[in-house]
């Protein structure tokens, strides 16, 4: 009577790789610009290719450097966690127009539903 958590891989032909965890809900977007919209759950991203991008109901992730290794976890309510293991990750604001931030490893990023943002060190970096 164990539940154990399902995971599954995504690659998106030289854009990137993600691994979901259970209860991920992750679709491929159908636009020119190619990309994967984030709507809930756990996924850890590899970027192929330096025009990668995902977007989550509050922001906009870019992978700007091939290699770059991130997780990210959006909340029920949208709240988006992004954690770099290695590279440099770009993020946009979907809720306040001009509001940016970079991420290198060792970086977590919160951003909440108000288009607010609060970079600090992720968790394996405090250790």
């Amino acid at each position: 009577g164990q539940v154990l958590p399902v995971q599954a891989v995504m690659e998106m032909p030289g854009q990137a790789r993600i691994e979901a965890t259970s209860h991920t809900e992750v679709v491929a977007i159908d636009e020119e610009d190619a990309g994967f919209e984030m709507r809930m759950g756990t996924v850890r991203t590899m970027v192929f290719d330096e025009d990668f991008k995902m977007k989550t109901p509050v922001a906009e992730v870019r992978g700007d450097i091939r290699g770059t290794l991130f997780d990210t976890r959006v909340v029920l309510n949208g709240t988006t966690t992004v954690s770099v293991i290695r590279g440099v990750v770009m993020v946009e604001s979907l809720i306040k127009t001009g509001q940016n931030w970079k991420l290198s490893t060792g970086k977590r990023g919160v951003f909440d539903t108000s288009g607010n943002g609060r970079i600090d060190k992720s968790a394996e970096e405090r250790e």
